[in-house]
Formats: C-alpha cells, structure tokens, sequence
C-alpha cells in the first residue's frame, strides 16, 4: 500500500514541478525541490522517510504554486 501512495504523491509532486518550470516559476521550483532533499536527510532515508519528504514537498508545492502569485519580473 505504501508504494502505491509513494507513486501518487510522486505523479502530483512531479506534474506540479513541470507546471512550474512550464510558468518560469524557477525559484519555486528550487524550494520544493531543496525541501525534498532536506526532508529526505533528515529523516535518514527509510521508506517512512522517504513518504515524509514526498508528501512534505508535494504540499510546499501546493502552497507555493496557489498563494504566491507570480510577479512581472522574471526571477532568474
């Protein structure tokens, strides 16, 4: 069962990246992916980890990609 939910939350992480990197949102896209390293390492890499990180990110991307509203300067 812990696969099948790692599989999801992996999908919608990885569709809301690309929904970024589509919008030019890169430094968003480099938070959610910091968060994902940094969650990852702190909690040792075990699979219970591992889902932390997963889901931890997957909501940073959320918030980052619905509150935040993008500005007319371009970041990077």
């Amino acid at each position: 069962m812990e696969f099948i939910i790692i599989g999801i939350v992996t999908f919608f992480n990885l569709a809301i990246l690309l929904k970024k990197y589509q919008t030019e949102r890169y430094v968003d896209m480099l938070l959610d992916i910091l968060a994902f390293i940094i969650l990852s390492k702190i909690f040792g890499g075990t699979l219970g980890g591992m889902m932390i990180a997963m889901i931890g990110s997957m909501l940073l991307s959320l918030y980052l990609l619905f509150a935040i509203k993008k500005s007319n300067v371009r970041t990077i």
